[in-house]
Parts: structure tokens; sequence; C-alpha cells
């Protein structure tokens, strides 16, 4: 209407009478693919979960977005979709309490072996022959889980099974295996030459044959075994053998070490090419460290009391994490043994005025660090303002208020820190934590600040199933 004019305004409806809306193309099904994956992308993971079951094109173009995090979970019922001209899969995935008499029909097997480059089985009980007829469609398969907690009775003995199974994976180079029985550290050794990454659970009674494996390209283990229990004794383990063993592998450099006994002694010190080394004991006593002249990390899980021996310091080691509340006693102690790291994680730690001093002192070029505190205290943050090269800060502490946050504002000084992490304990509104994430990235815009839990993506894990849908 011009300026004079007033606007049209329509008649009232009738009783009774219904308003007919003129259709209209704006409507998101005319977007191509292309853009709605554009949209797609910029959504969370859960969402992209929940919207998948809208239509079939928004399962289809969802599930190629989330290609790598989804899994097919394969199942022994003979109703099993035929999966020929349908999407492919590249990661598989076997989870049964009992695998016993279940038929898998071969259609399916062959179209998920044919694009699988992942495959997990993950079975309670399980025939040795239907395991073996199961595997060798997966012939492709790169990453490898197959954990095996009985193998049922059969006539068929360790060296049969190992030998029907050689040739069966010869691309396999990450494996997860629980090596519980002879016929499962047979067929890890038949595997072993191509291996670069590899997690095993082993008994102690099987050491000596897994000790006979040849690993001609790993660079990355996790060995996870529980030591024999004496009667009348302490569990402990004698790592001697085993330090020998892994003293052999030339190509070996991250090193993941579980052990499941009241008292471990270890002495790395033949140990010279590992960089990252990873302890889960509750009680370590270990020596031998300052002998690693490339590590370059150290993590001590589940410690409750850690004794290092060696006085010498190691110059080489930048990161150093410790998950326990009370793995050491005196801070001083980690900076005397390792006064040139850059990374500092004391989880579950609650630190006081005087440690943090100490930290700063010790350890002027920590570029990051990560601890806790029962409530965020100025007092405490205040040492922090002299690390003139601290990019990343991660704390948990308890936050009331808004107020609060305040302690943080001489940190926020820093020109150098980039990333602020504060972790808040306990229960916390959700609508107070978008609050203050916000008030802090509008004064802070050039630095990545999380207010908060854990995120969503963290919470649903790193996969999940898409069901296909037809309509």
């Amino acid at each position: 209407p011009g300026i004079d004019e007033k606007p049209a305004v329509a008649a009232p409806l009738e009783i009774g009478q219904s308003k007919e809306i003129e259709p209209t193309m704006a409507s998101i099904e005319i977007l191509p693919d292309k853009i709605l994956l554009q949209i797609f992308r910029k959504m969370e993971f859960p969402h992209l979960i929940w919207i998948s079951v809208v239509s079939s094109r928004w399962n289809r173009v969802i599930f190629e977005l989330l290609e790598r995090r989804v899994w097919f979970r394969l199942t022994g019922y003979n109703d099993m979709p035929n999966l020929s001209g349908r999407r492919s899969y590249k990661q598989v995935s076997m989870r049964e309490g009992r695998l016993f008499s279940a038929k898998f029909k071969p259609s399916v097997l062959e179209a998920l072996g044919r694009t699988a480059k992942t495959l997990e089985i993950d079975c309670q009980v399980v025939y040795p022959e239907l395991l073996l007829y199961v595997l060798q469609f997966f012939r492709s398969v790169v990453k490898l889980k197959l954990v095996v907690e009985l193998f049922h009775g059969s006539d068929m003995n360790a060296a049969t099974f190992v030998e029907q199974a050689r040739g069966i994976f010869p691309q396999v180079r990450f494996l997860t295996i629980s090596a519980q029985y002879y016929k499962s550290v047979g067929l890890l050794a038949a595997m072993a030459p191509t291996l670069v990454w590899l997690d095993v659970r082993v008994r102690e009674q099987l050491l000596t044959k897994f000790y006979e494996c040849r690993f001609d390209h790993l660079r990355e283990l996790t060995v996870r075994l529980s030591a024999l229990p004496v009667p009348d004794q302490p569990r402990c383990f004698r790592a001697v053998k085993l330090v020998d063993f892994l003293s052999r592998q030339e190509n070996l450099r991250k090193l993941n070490l579980d052990v499941t006994a009241e008292f471990v002694s270890w002495d790395f010190s033949k140990l010279v090419l590992i960089e990252e080394l990873t302890l889960n004991e509750k009680v370590l006593d270990f020596c031998g460290l300052s002998r690693m002249t490339r590590l370059r990390s150290l993590r001590c899980n589940r410690c409750i009391v850690l004794t290092y021996r060696d006085t010498t310091p190691v110059p080489s080691l930048k990161k150093l994490e410790i998950n326990s509340s009370s793995g050491v006693k005196k801070v001083e102690q980690l900076t005397r043994h390792f006064p040139n790291l850059t990374t500092l994680v004391l989880r579950k730690w609650d630190l006081e005025a005087a440690e943090m001093q100490q930290i700063v002192r010790a350890c002027p070029a920590l570029r990051e660090l990560s601890f806790a505190m029962s409530g965020l205290d100025a007092a405490l943050l205040v040492p922090l303002q002299q690390l003139g090269k601290l990019r990343k800060l991660c704390v948990e502490a308890n936050v009331k208020n808004e107020n609060d946050l305040a302690a943080v504002g001489g940190v926020l000084e820093l020109e150098s820190l980039r990333e602020l992490h504060i972790a808040v304990a306990g229960a916390a509104d959700e609508a107070a934590l978008k609050k203050w994430n916000a008030t802090l990235a509008r004064n802070n815009p050039s630095r990545k600040i999380v207010i908060g839990k854990a995120r969503a993506e963290e919470e649903y894990g790193d996969s999940v199933s898409i069901y296909p849908l037809d309509s």
C-alpha cells in the first residue's frame, strides 16, 4: 500500500469456515544433498542421530556424513536383511553372549566383508569352527578387535586352529585381542609381523608364548595382565623378562603397561627407545627412567604410592600426567626429577598455594597446565601470571555463581593464553553454564573458553548405529 493508504484487512472467518493455505516451494526437501550436508555439518552429534529417522533421504545423507562413526551390528539371526545393492559399511561389530549354532547368511557376510576395514568380535563363549567361518569373509580388515572369554569344547586343537586361521588377515595393522588361551595367542603370533598397534590382555601363564611372537613393525603396545596369586603372599609381578622382551622391539615407541598386582617393580633402563610411557599400577616402584633418553611423555594412572628410586633428573621429559589424588606427596619431587616440563596434568589433585608457586618457579616453560582445586581461588591462580608461555589452562573446581569466575581475571591477562577450560564439579545449572560461557567469550573474543561438563560427543562415545530406512 501507499503511504496514505491503509493496509488491507482480511475478512474474518465465519464459524465452521476453514482457511486454505496456498502451496509453497519453501521446503527443505527441495535442497540438494550438498546443501543438506553443509547444514548437517553445523549440527551437534546427538542431534544428527535423532533426525536420522525423519526420512530415508535424511538417513542416507547423515550416514554419508558419519560414515566413519557408523557400525553395522552383526547378529546371527536368519532374518538378517539382504545388503546387496545397499549402503556399504566400513565398521562391523558382533557382540554375542554365546556364539554357538547361529547361522549367518553368506550373502550378508560377503557384502559386509567387501567394504569393512574394522571388525569387532566380542563374545563370551564361541565355537572355534564358527569363529573361523565368520573371519574368512573379512580378509581386508585393517583394524581388528577379537575378545573371546571362552572357546567352547571342540576337537580342534590349538595347532589346527592357528594353521587354518593363518593368512586370513594379511592386512591387519591394528589389533585388540584377549590372549587367554593357546588358540588366541597362536592367532596373535600369526598376525604379529604386520602389526603396528597392539592392545593385548594375556595371562601370566601364557607370557612365555607371548614372548615368542615376532613383531617387525610394532610402534605402539598396550600389555594388560594379572599376576598369579600366591597363597598367603601379596600378588607381586617380577617384570624382568617382560622388560627384556620389550627392549628387543626396535620400532616400539609408545608403551602402556597395566598389571594387576599389589606390587610391581620396574627397571626401565633397557627401554631406551620408548618415547611415551603409561603406567597403571596402584603401587609403583621404578628406576632407570633417566636412561630413557628419548622419553617425552609419562602418564601414571590409579597410582596410590609412587616411588622413584633414581634421583637422576630426566631432562627429556616434556609431558607428565598423574591421574591420582595421592600419587606423589610433594610437588617438589616432580619438579626436581622432571625439570623441563612443558605440559603438567595433575588430575584429582587439590593443589595448595605453596605448591603452585613451586611449580611456577621450577617449570617456567609450561605451555599447558591442568589441576583441581576446591574452589576458584584467586590467590592460587595469581602465580600463573608469571608463566609467560602458558597457552592452555584446565581447572576443575566448584563454581557456585558468576562472582566466582572473577578469580580467573588475572590469568586472562596473560597474552600467551589461548584456551581456558573450567570443569565445574558437582551438579550445575545448564542455563547458568551457558550464561557464564557467553559472558567470558564476549569479554575474550580471541580465546577459546569452555565452562561445563563433558561434551555431548563424549557422552555418546565414538560410534553409533544408524539403521537404514526403506521409506
